[in-house]
């Protein structure tokens, strides 16, 4: 059993290989059956001014912090809605790995939140996020290893799945820079932290 971090890469024209060869359905779900799973109003953008990610001033708000590691922004996941913590995320994402775009995406295929992102690359996502979970509890992999995509010569697509109380949330970006492996369990980390605290209310 894989008990360190992994990186799964594979080409684009080769995830229909593997996932026929996992016996997993590639079939496109129908927007009918997509309904909203976590309780946000609407679909928001983060602005795109630096971020303050300092402690709230009001203490009984505040859901603490973790030490990043070295060279990273610490991140403190402020008070307020489910969106106004996974904007925040998005945010501090934009620190340590400059995308192009971001987003956050339920099993279905909705955004919760976006920056940037087409709808296309959403939806996509989505169904890749859903798959890699099939393949990495078929393969035995560890629950911290994450799925990277190259798209043409110069991006890359990363996906963190985690479980949440609405079922599978997926944490994306697209990006035209490396990634350390550093920043990659930082963000991983934050992620769940981030919906961690959610489920505990």
């Amino acid at each position: 059993m894989m008990t360190e971090p992994s990186l799964f890469w594979v080409d684009p024209s080769e995830i229909s290989v593997l996932l026929r060869e996992a016996g997993v359905s590639s079939a496109a779900r129908t927007s009918a059956a997509r309904t909203p799973v976590a309780p946000t109003s609407a679909v928001r953008t983060p602005a795109r001014t630096k971020p303050t990610l300092a402690a709230d001033a009001n203490p009984s708000r505040v859901h603490g912090s973790d030490d990043d590691g070295p060279g990273l922004p610490p991140f403190t996941i402020p008070g307020g809605s489910f969106e106004d913590r996974l904007l925040a995320l998005l945010e501090w994402v934009r620190r340590i790995a400059v995308f192009e775009h971001a987003f956050v995406v339920d099993r279905e295929g909705l955004a919760l939140v976006h920056e940037s992102a087409p709808l296309e690359l959403i939806a996509a996502a989505a169904e890749l996020s859903e798959n890699w979970e099939t393949l990495r509890k078929r393969f035995d992999l560890s629950t911290r290893s994450h799925l990277a995509i190259d798209l043409g010569r110069s991006h890359r697509l990363h996906l963190f799945g985690a479980k949440s109380p609405w079922g599978l949330l997926s944490l994306g970006f697209v990006t035209g820079d490396r990634v350390s492996s550093t920043s990659i369990t930082a963000i991983q980390q934050q992620f769940r932290r981030t919906l961690e605290i959610e489920g505990a209310k």
